[in-house]
């Protein structure tokens, strides 16, 4: 069988040569050569390099551009001494026996081509094609913000859609007094509620995206899901600081909190006053929060001749948050520029109250996505902020700063 193959192969390759030299039509004889080809690769293992040679000599002449009859006579003639040599003596009856052919020119037909194969003209100068790309999977997001709200306030669970809770609003007529006489009356004294309706609201978003984009693309919908989290993070921090409350919206504590109208004669003090001013009503201010920005105004206070003289207010290593008369300070750029608050951020006074965590939803069954071939991410959450004490809090306007002269 392999002598017999050998025989072909020669013959298809001095046919090849006549066609060369005629200048005609060589399509009959090539697909005759392929044909071969495919025999010799059924073979096995036995033969993969007289394989891989004989495919080159198929792919050199079906070339268009391939017309010198010299340098195809050079490849049939090597090719056909490679094999007669190879198999010379060898019959090949038993499975363990083998042929060992070298082809020194076997690479002549690849080297000797009309011009430099490129990602340009590897498709007939359609274009540059990349046919075997590295990829690099790591996406590179937005940056996350380094504090979200409800990593300074308390979430705890909704029951239902509504809740309605008390708030205290502030002492009714009489006070405390001394009975003089036995048998006088008392004095009758009152507190003042307000029963506040809480409802939880839905913050949502969604992407639409071709499926196949989907299926093909291993880092996309990962990438997706990550920067649309954060983005819903960043509309929750929105509502529960500055959400304006009413029929459709959440009630934030920017709509709760006093603004302070005291003394603020540098950064400092516009923090440590209102402090003090909440400390003074008896209330616990446990945090103040403020953007990186205002955050750094401490770090550059200096003195009236130039040096740097911020107060001792943090921990020499940084690694813990800034304190002002005890209360730590936060930074988040959920802060408005300019602004801050200080106030009571503990559980009993203020939560966000959570009836559907973050959600995420893929659907095919929406708008055209069936007919379009697309796919909707649904990301979601229902949420409301129950705050009890609004006089806890106090809001910081740093424009109203005094100017340094």
């Amino acid at each position: 069988m392999i002598k017999d193959l050998g025989v072909d192969l020669n013959k298809s390759i001095k046919a090849l040569e006549e066609k060369i030299k005629e200048q005609g039509d060589a399509t009959d004889v090539i697909k005759g050569l392929d044909t071969q080809l495919l025999k010799l690769k059924e073979l096995g293992e036995k033969f993969p390099t007289l394989a891989t040679q004989v495919e080159e000599i198929v792919v050199k002449m079906n070339r268009p551009d391939f017309n010198g009859a010299a340098a195809s006579k050079s490849l049939a003639d090597d090719l056909e001494a490679g094999l007669k040599k190879g198999f010379e003596g060898k019959h090949l009856d038993n499975k363990s026996a083998s042929v060992s052919i070298k082809w020194d020119k076997g690479q002549l037909g690849i080297s000797k081509a009309a011009s430099t194969i490129t990602g340009a003209n590897f498709t007939d100068g359609t274009g540059p094609v990349s046919f075997n790309p590295q990829y690099d999977n790591q996406v590179v997001t937005s940056p996350t913000r380094k504090i979200h709200m409800r990593g300074i306030i308390t979430q705890s669970p909704m029951n239902s859609g509504e809740i309605r809770y008390p708030q205290w609003t502030g002492h009714g007529d009489g006070d405390f007094g001394i009975q003089v006489n036995q048998g006088d009356r008392k004095q009758q004294i009152e507190e003042k509620y307000e029963m506040v309706d809480l409802t939880a609201r839905t913050i949502a978003a969604f992407y639409r995206v071709a499926k196949q984009e989907v299926a093909d693309t291993p880092w996309l919908v990962q990438s997706l899901l990550t920067e649309g989290t954060e983005r819903y993070l960043r509309a929750e921090d929105a509502k529960v600081l500055y959400g304006v409350g009413g029929s459709n919206d959440i009630k934030g504590i920017n709509e709760y909190a006093a603004l302070f109208t005291g003394d603020m004669p540098n950064h400092y003090e516009a923090v440590l006053n209102p402090i003090f001013e909440l400390l003074d009503a008896d209330e616990d201010p446990n945090a103040v929060i403020l953007r990186p920005s205002t955050y750094a105004q401490f770090l550059k206070y200096k003195s009236t001749t130039g040096e740097y003289n911020f107060p001792l207010l943090f921990v020499p290593n940084q690694l813990q948050p800034m304190s002002i008369a005890g209360v730590p300070i936060q930074m988040s750029t959920a802060v408005r520029v300019n602004e801050g608050f200080v106030g009571d951020f503990s559980a009993s006074n203020v939560q966000i109250r959570v009836r559907e965590g973050l959600s995420i939803g893929f659907s095919y069954e929406d708008a055209n996505n069936y007919t379009e071939n697309l796919v909707t991410i649904l990301l979601e959450a229902r949420i409301a902020l129950q705050l009890k004490r609004a006089a806890a809090f106090r809001k910081i306007d740093f424009t109203q700063v005094t100017p340094t002269i």
